[in-house]
């Protein structure tokens, strides 16, 4: 979910935790309990770190959507 692709991300910029929880202004431990999915978090967490990884909210979704909403593009037809 949201956490796999933090993770995602940050590695294909090459980034380690402590450098994006700084960019998001959060804990190095935030960044790691988001992408273990160890817990949901904030919106604002999120928006944060998105913002930090220079993706969108629209983008976000975009690559989520599917996974997680595969017949909803169907329904829309």
């Amino acid at each position: 979910m949201i956490g796999q692709l933090i993770w995602d991300e940050r590695k294909k910029q090459g980034l380690t935790q402590v450098q994006l929880a700084k960019r998001a202004g959060l804990a190095q431990n935030q960044i790691s309990r988001i992408e273990i999915s160890h817990t949901i978090p904030p919106f604002d967490f999120v928006c944060r770190i998105l913002e930090a990884l220079g993706l969108s909210i629209q983008a976000t979704w975009d690559i989520l959507k599917p996974q997680h909403f595969p017949n909803q593009e169907n329904e829309e037809e």
